[in-house]
């Protein structure tokens, strides 16, 4: 990045030093007006004897090099190089370059404070690297830059990187040094300071001219919670197209009963909160509970799901977080000295902090200055804030609450208004590493409610608690995006699917569970039992009937137990990884796949999870298409989406096959389109049902669009079975679309899909009666509909192609 390269170069006189969030006086020794760089694998002093680090030239330039990464270096320390370059050189050459270094030498310390003048120091630091790169570039210097290089012993090398504008460190040093706001503990991703007007257009200047130009229709902005001010930056983005109405939407996750702000410019989120409650959709609260006592008895004891994310915030504040809460620490004693209250222990009032973030029930507050304090946010920041130490936690509390009550350009409170924006951008991290990235790894009750955006505690979610939700999303947020997997989410929509089936086969699940730990425990005790069931649900959710699980899917599951063994954090982890356990785990995919006690149970599981499971895939589709908001479709998920945390749910798309498959769909929906149909059930579980709903569906919005976006959603009443059928329509003026969809479906043997008489038998769609007297047309199969006389659609006829329903009025 040439203005982070810039900053590197030039620290504080550089014209970008402004434009990153950089601490450049921090309480640690050494950093004061430098940045740590993190970039080394290795303890510096181990570096440069190892010759890992070194100085380097490229044609023009002297960098200071760490295998492909080259650094620049402060100008000013480039004297004493040039000094050295000289004594290998004669005549002009020396002359020149003994001027240069004197030049150099007279700039002003990498480390000093810029003044009034920094425009114009900054000025000569460049006019004075271009001379010096084309002395450098001059015939024969280069032969005498590589003789000093050559003769530069490691005390030297340690003294030049002193003089430069940033310190090279070793990477872990990081969650205790740095003094840089990151994107939440991934070094190379510097945070930007977008509050500040002239940062905000010179880092949007691109996205303006393609908003301007009509390239883009909308911006999907990613991790608002990050941002000093989300509610602010979204209004200027509003501005960066000349009707100021540019689409919109945030990826805020959204914790338990949690409403995005109504005061945000936006469309509405990415979709998580959709996510969550259709997923819970298709979990069997009966099936749940017996599989959560289950769980709790193979593990010997069970820490509450809420309680275990608290103490995991705590421990990734520690481990990751450490110099950020130093910072806010600092931050926060400089606010209580303000407030004028009485003498209180640093200590404790760290205590304090540490256990407030750890107790936060969502991701972050919004107090904006002088912007008053809203009842939501007022109510978390007191659950945040009960229990002992009360003295602390009430001092904490106040200087919060103060900021919201504060006038924005009022200059008391200074310290508290900084300290609260700083800690509103971090506890978003805090709750991300604590509850996704850690929690989500060490809780392996049921893993398709393990998801970004699932609530804390687990639970399933009733028909009547999703009709109800989908109406309130319509009067608030109708365009708000409805996704069932991105590029963050912890496993394939499809495999979600099918282990929300397992609610439904408790027996079997609870057998072969036992069966698996009690292996895992007699040959590989050094693996815990909840990892042992986080791989056998995985295994799970991934098998296929159709494809052979050879040596590429073994090594998927081996690298996937790698990432998910450090990210739990309870045996290795990535700051100190623990290859031995690792490699237990790697043990137990082979003890799955060839053991010839498991292997059979799993694979006759295996198939019963995929075909039924590919029916709640189907079931998915549909909903995410047709409840209120805009169906968000990942990329490849058009076919099954076994894919699981990245890096692997981001490998290539075989796009050119979806293409092929979708041609010959669209070339047989005229006069075959009921042999294919029929081509789909026959050859359950087909990818391309997938694919073909996915088409019928979205060909059926682009035609009934503005019923889609705005029309009214009314909940269908299901008799004798409503636990196994989500039903409602869609009405705008005359136009009407029906949909239901099977969930929580039990097995049958043999298998059989929920169809035609023998699937659902007298189950009827109790239809209002203006929507009773339409005709109507499955979009699936073609066939015309009518309700009875008594206003019912029946669910044997509805089925008795395919088993999920799509009716538009004809």
């Amino acid at each position: 990045n040439l203005w982070w390269r810039d900053v590197l170069a030039h620290g504080r006189f550089s014209s970008y030093a402004s434009y990153f969030d950089i601490d450049w006086t921090p309480p640690t020794p050494g950093l004061k007006n430098r940045v740590l760089l993190p970039v080394l694998d290795r303890p510096l002093k181990d570096a440069v004897a190892a010759g890992v680090l070194k100085l380097a030239f490229d044609t023009s330039e002297l960098t200071m090099a760490l295998g492909d990464l080259r650094l620049p270096l402060d100008v000013r320390s480039q004297g004493q190089l040039l000094r050295r370059i000289a004594n290998h050189v004669a005549g002009q050459n020396q002359a020149d370059a003994l001027s240069l270094a004197a030049g150099a030498e007279a700039l002003r310390p990498i480390v000093a404070a810029p003044t009034d003048d920094r425009q114009m120091e900054y000025e000569r630091r460049l006019g004075m690297g271009r001379d010096v790169s084309r002395f450098l570039s001059r015939p024969g210097v280069d032969s005498a830059v590589l003789t000093m290089l050559a003769d530069t012993t490691a005390r030297q090398l340690r003294h030049y990187l002193r003089e430069q504008a940033y310190e090279v460190a070793w990477w872990k040093q990081a969650a205790r040094r740095l003094n840089y706001r990151r994107f939440f503990d991934i070094n190379d991703l510097v945070g930007m300071r977008v509050e500040d007007r002239g940062v905000f257009e010179a880092t949007h200047s691109t996205l303006r001219r393609l908003a301007s130009d009509s390239v883009v229709c909308g911006f999907r902005i990613d991790h608002i919670d990050g941002l000093r001010d989300p509610r602010e930056y979204l209004e200027r983005l509003r501005l960066l197209s000349p009707d100021g109405a540019r689409f919109t939407v945030v990826e805020k996750i959204l914790t338990g009963d949690e409403t995005l702000p109504t005061d945000w410019p936006v469309e509405g989120t990415t979709g998580y909160e959709f996510l969550s409650m259709v997923n819970g959709l298709f979990v069997d609260p009966h099936g749940l509970s017996r599989i959560s006592h289950l769980y709790c008895r193979l593990l010997g004891s069970h820490t509450p799901r809420t309680a275990r994310v608290r103490g995991n915030k705590r421990r990734v504040i520690k481990a990751l977080f450490k110099g950020e809460f130093n910072r806010l620490h600092e931050m926060l004693l400089a606010a209580v000295g303000e407030s004028e209250s009485r003498e209180v222990s640093p200590a404790r009032v760290r205590r304090a902090l540490i256990d407030v973030t750890a107790r936060l029930p969502v991701y972050r507050t919004y107090l904006r200055p002088g912007n008053g304090v809203t009842n939501d946010d007022m109510l978390r920041i007191h659950a945040a804030t009960t229990g002992a130490p009360p003295m602390e936690k009430t001092l904490l509390r106040d200087i919060i609450v103060s900021v919201g009550t504060s006038a924005p350009d009022s200059t008391g409170g200074l310290a508290a208004s900084e300290f609260v924006a700083r800690w509103q951008q971090t506890t978003g991290a805090v709750m991300a590493k604590g509850f996704e990235d850690t929690t989500l790894y060490q809780d392996a009750t049921l893993l398709s409610l393990n998801e970004v955006g699932s609530p804390p505690d687990i639970r399933p979610v009733s028909v009547e608690q999703f009709h109800e939700w989908n109406s309130k999303r319509l009067r608030e947020w109708p365009h708000t995006f409805n996704c069932t997997a991105t590029h963050d989410t912890k496993r394939g929509e499809d495999i979600r699917a099918r282990l929300n089936v397992l609610t439904t086969l408790n027996s079997e699940w609870a057998s072969i569970a036992e069966q698996w730990t009690e292996l895992v425990k007699s040959t590989n005790p050094d693996v815990d039992a909840s990892m042992a069931l986080l791989l056998l649900q995985t295994l799970l959710g991934t098998w296929s009937s159709t494809r052979e699980h050879d040596d590429s899917f073994r090594s998927r599951m081996k690298e996937y137990l790698t990432k998910a063994a450090r990210e739990a954090k309870t045996h290795s982890s990535w700051l100190q990884p623990n290859p031995m356990y690792e490699q237990s785990c790697h043990s137990l995919v082979d003890l799955a796949l060839d053991h010839a006690r498991v292997c059979p149970q799993m694979a006759d599981l295996g198939v019963t999870v995929e075909f039924y499971g590919s029916l709640f895939s189907l079931s998915q589709v549909l909903l995410k298409a047709t409840c209120p908001g805009l169906p968000d479709f990942y990329q490849g998920s058009e076919l099954w989406d076994l894919s699981l945390v990245d890096p692997d749910n981001r490998r290539p798309v075989d796009f050119e096959r979806r293409r092929l498959l979708l041609s010959t769909l669209l070339d047989s929906a005229g006069e075959d389109s009921q042999a294919t149909v029929q081509s789909l059930v026959t050859e359950w579980p087909s990818e391309r049902a997938k694919l073909f709903l996915t088409q019928r569906v979205l060909e059926a919005r682009a035609g009934l669009s503005e019923l889609f976006e705005t029309g009214d959603y009314i909940p269908l009443e299901v008799r004798p079975h409503p636990v196994h059928v989500c039903a409602f329509a869609r009405t705008l003026e005359a136009r009407a679309v029906v949909v239901a969809v099977p969930i929580r479906v039990a097995p049958t043997r043999p298998f059989r899909l929920p169809m035609g008489n023998e699937g659902w038998g007298r189950t009827t769609l109790e239809l209002p009666a203006e929507l009773a007297r339409l005709p109507y047309r499955n979009v699936l199969t073609g066939k015309r509909i009518e309700a009875s006389p008594a206003g019912r659609l029946s669910m044997a006829v509805l089925t008795e192609d395919f088993p999920v329903v799509l009716l538009t009025n004809a």
